[in-house]
């Protein structure tokens, strides 16, 4: 409630004129939903469980219909760079869309562990499918979008992914993120 642009930047992302952003932008829904997550497996406080039930719901309707749960527009998803990521108008500058994907894909992956949310577990894998097309299929390498440290983050969720759902293809998208480290 007290951060309300946390959900309104991805409804947002192709309205224009584009939202002044940060590379990080996109981030802090997962994050969000990471520690949430985590602090209701320890308290099952009930009033958090209806808050997060509700986050989630919201978060999920975000998604767009080829996968893609982050904040930037269209034509710069997954592409390391977005004209409304720096503080020169018109320039294209990084950003960490492929850690902002880690970080919603690993807050979906604990919420669905701890209250078996389906809806969750299916957005974080239509993520994982996403990027697989993008970087498994389309023949581009995720070390390609830049800031390597916070966009190969990936390689962990899909990790998780892959030992939860058994999906051959995220665990050759995290090997190919593995040579990506050799970058």
């Amino acid at each position: 409630a007290a951060n309300p642009a946390m959900l309104e930047m991805f409804r947002d992302r192709d309205r224009r004129p584009l939202r002044d952003m940060a590379p990080w932008a996109g981030e802090f829904a997962g994050k969000y939903l990471t520690h949430a997550a985590q602090i209701y497996r320890l308290t099952q406080d009930e009033r958090l469980r209806e808050h997060l039930t509700w986050f989630v719901g919201e978060l999920v309707s975000l998604q767009a219909e080829d996968g893609y749960l982050g904040p930037w527009p269209k034509d710069c998803r997954l592409t390391g760079e977005a004209p409304n990521s720096g503080i020169q108008p018109g320039k294209r500058h990084p950003t960490w869309d492929a850690w902002g994907h880690y970080h919603v894909m690993l807050g979906f992956l604990f919420w669905h562990e701890v209250s078996g949310d389906r809806r969750a577990l299916a957005c974080a894998r239509r993520i994982a499918d996403l990027v697989c097309r993008m970087f498994l299929d389309g023949g581009r390498r995720l070390v390609s979008t830049g800031s390597e440290e916070m966009n190969l983050a990936p390689i962990h969720a899909l990790c998780l992914l892959y030992e939860k759902t058994g999906e051959a293809r995220y665990l050759a998208m995290a090997r190919e993120i593995e040579m990506d480290f050799e970058a």
